[in-house]
């Protein structure tokens, strides 16, 4: 090698030095806060460039163990058809990741807590722990997004009530009822809930303005009531058993729900409610009456509203309320098995 490209050499080691100096002279907060925005792996992997490192490595705020992006169709149907070993031990390996990083996690606190991949009840007691350790840390935002065997089911892992103290009949009050006066957000998909558990998510968490509820067979009637309730947000979809929604007596601003018909949504008193998405599969042929029905108390602050309708049959004449504050409206319509459309 040539004496100019050693010294070319020597100039640019400085160089990076001196950025790498730069970097490490910030506060532990900033770095933290840095390393916190980078994937998972890549953050905890700063762990080894040096002890003080591995200190803010160890702390990242936000733990996202996502493993596979399976809201990617092809990603999730690839997945589905590897052999039943090889998803098994895939799990596990999911299981022991998580357990790793948890047990030497350092930080005191964690804006956001994410689990997704291919659990289901067979995996409660690591999920409990996961649970109680994101709660102990004062989690923001808590998402758990399962996704169930197609061919082989197993039950959905459902919550633990131990972790709200709710009190039953045959337990008592448990007393436990950690974490959540920082918890902001709450996203859950193929979770055993019941209402009751969600009711008391909502009295008992003073930040939580999120909340969405997708694919749970245990939820059978929600209500969401009262003015001390922080809720702007509800999202509740594919709930197979879910029977009635009642939205009484809060500053919600926003609510989605995708389902099937039958289910009865009771709203009142909502002032501030202005984006409303409604998505029925099967409906009825006054399916148009009875959503805007469910909707008047608030059909004159609405400014966006998404009507999703399938499988409804022709109505030549639909009843149309007066929607004086709308400045969105998004209609996606689809023919019910005899090729018919509504209006």
């Amino acid at each position: 090698m040539s004496v100019e490209n050693k010294g070319k050499r020597r100039r640019k080691s400085r160089v990076e030095y001196n950025m790498m100096d730069s970097v490490s002279a910030l506060p532990d907060d900033i770095l933290v806060s840095l390393v916190s925005r980078l994937p998972l792996k890549e953050a905890v992997a700063t762990s080894v460039l040096s002890r003080r490192w591995q200190n803010v490595g160890l702390s990242t705020m936000t733990l996202r163990f996502d493993a596979v992006d399976f809201s990617i169709d092809n990603n999730l149907r690839h997945y589905f058809r590897q052999p039943k070993e090889f998803k098994e031990q895939e799990s596990w390996n999911y299981i022991n990741w998580v357990n790793h990083v948890v047990q030497q996690h350092r930080g005191e606190h964690i804006e956001e807590f994410r689990i997704s991949f291919c659990l289901d009840c067979r995996f409660s007691s690591s999920i409990n722990e996961w649970i109680q350790f994101a709660l102990e840390n004062s989690v923001e935002m808590l998402e758990l997004d399962f996704y169930p065997e197609v061919f082989i089911r197993f039950e959905d892992y459902t919550f633990p009530h131990k972790l709200l103290g709710i009190c039953t009949p045959s337990l008592g009050c448990c007393g436990y009822n950690i974490g959540f006066k920082s918890l902001k957000v709450l996203q859950i998909r193929h979770v055993g809930v019941t209402g009751e558990v969600l009711e008391d998510f909502l009295a008992n968490c003073p930040l939580l303005e999120r909340l969405s509820v997708d694919s749970t067979e245990h939820l059978v009637n929600l209500r969401v009531v009262g003015s001390s309730i922080a809720l702007k947000y509800l999202v509740i979809q594919d709930c197979d058993n879910l029977e009635s929604i009642e939205i009484r007596d809060v500053n919600i601003v926003s609510f989605i729900y995708c389902g099937y018909h039958s289910t009865n949504l009771l709203i009142s008193n909502v002032p501030l409610l202005s984006e409303v998405t409604v998505s029925k599969e099967y409906c009825q042929k006054d399916f148009v009456r009875v959503v805007f029905t469910q909707l008047s108390c608030c059909l004159s602050n609405i400014v966006i509203l998404k009507l999703h309708i399938q499988g409804a049959a022709y109505n030549e004449h639909p009843a149309l309320p007066l929607l004086a504050n709308l400045k969105h409206l998004e209609l996606l319509v689809a023919a019910n098995y005899l090729g018919h459309f509504i209006i």
